[in-house]
């Protein structure tokens, strides 16, 4: 071989030795570059972890803080329901028509009995008790309510009937609460 030909041997080695050395450094730029965005992707996957576990925990805290909440509001309002319950009730006298025999002994018998059911008069003998339509006469010096085909003394129709008109008004009562939303069980949150 001769030199000549071993000079250019040399020389295309050399830019070849020099091209590889600069795709080697292009590389190299490449590779800082991905291991820079490799950094910053990991620090911002480990920030993004963070502000997840963070955001969990507050998550938490609100949860835990609303369950408490809704827990305080429940006794609250089972505190007032009892309190309701319990509250001495003011009773109201019946007051009768003056004249009116039939109203006279009703009124008797209703500011005695046990029970505060609500009564109005709506006419002669007819009146409103509770949520129940009556009619009630003198009949042989004793008053009597008509029961179906019948007539009850006021002293068996009282206790009788007594009890199931406030149940009725009671239900009716918490019918329009739930229906207004003012709680009670089944109530949504």
């Amino acid at each position: 071989m001769n030199i000549q030909m071993i000079m250019t041997y040399i020389e295309d080695t050399e830019k070849e030795i020099a091209e590889r050395q600069e795709k080697i450094n292009e590389l190299n730029g490449e590779l800082e570059e991905s291991n820079g965005d490799l950094h910053d992707f990991v620090g911002d996957s480990h920030a993004r972890d963070e502000r997840i576990i963070e955001l969990q925990n507050q998550i938490a805290q609100y949860e835990d803080e609303r369950q408490r909440l809704e827990a305080e509001a429940e006794a609250e309002r089972a505190r007032l329901e009892e309190e309701m319950k319990n509250r001495p009730r003011m009773r109201v006298k019946y007051i009768p028509v003056k004249g009116d025999k039939t109203d006279e002994r009703m009124a008797v018998y209703m500011n005695n009995f046990d029970l505060d059911v609500p009564m109005v008069r709506t006419g002669e003998g007819n009146y409103v008790f509770g949520t129940r339509k009556i009619f009630a006469k003198i009949m042989n010096e004793k008053l009597v309510i008509r029961v179906g085909g019948g007539f009850m003394l006021i002293e068996e129709f009282l206790p009788t009937y007594g009890q199931q008109e406030l149940d009725k008004i009671q239900q009716r009562e918490q019918s329009a609460t739930s229906k207004l939303g003012l709680g009670g069980p089944g109530m949504q949150s």
